[in-house]
């Protein structure tokens, strides 16, 4: 509750009132709810166009990481998460039936950057 708090006036004073109360918003819906917030940086792969993409790749172009080697250090760390499964193998790829039925799936990388990635 006290970190909670602390974020929510920080964010106030720092970015306005009606910023904070979506942030809130995103914050409550993407960790206490395991949802996507609708505010998360999303990535959209076309399956049409390629079969797969390196985890690697997909990292670096959400801003995430600035180098293809720092994101394979983060993976081998353990500190990336698809869906609620984190990824160790640095030459991961997503394809078309991680999704499923679904067309979403949440990424994290580290404890405070997550990201939708949608399927085309």
């Amino acid at each position: 509750e006290a970190k909670i708090l602390l974020a929510d006036v920080q964010t106030a004073m720092c970015h306005g009132d009606a910023a904070a109360k979506q942030a809130k918003a995103t914050a409550k819906e993407t960790f206490l709810q395991a949802g996507l917030g609708e505010d998360l940086p999303v990535i959209k792969l076309d399956f049409a166009k390629q079969n797969s993409y390196l985890l690697t790749n997909v990292l670096v172009d959400l801003g995430f990481v600035t180098s293809n080697s720092q994101a394979r250090r983060l993976i081998e760390q353990g500190a990336v998460k698809l869906e609620t499964e984190a990824i160790t193998s640095a030459g991961y790829a997503i394809d078309s039936q991680h999704f499923g039925e679904k067309n979403q799936l949440k990424l994290a990388c580290g404890k405070k950057k997550f990201a939708s990635i949608t399927k085309l």
